[in-house]
């Protein structure tokens, strides 16, 4: 495995990056079910994405 492979976003990037994409999916959600807030779908998804 090359050493491209295994290098990670520095936290700087990663922390920004991430409640960009929390708040969409939470916007997204709150759009898609007519007003009703799914906060917590957000967790599921952040999950999901990580496995």
């Amino acid at each position: 495995m090359s050493a491209a492979a295994t290098e990670t976003l520095p936290t700087r990037v990663t922390g920004p990056l991430l409640s960009l994409v929390s708040g969409y999916i939470d916007s997204i959600t709150f759009l898609a079910l007519f007003g009703f807030f799914a906060g917590q779908v957000t967790g599921s998804y952040v999950v999901a994405g990580a496995e």
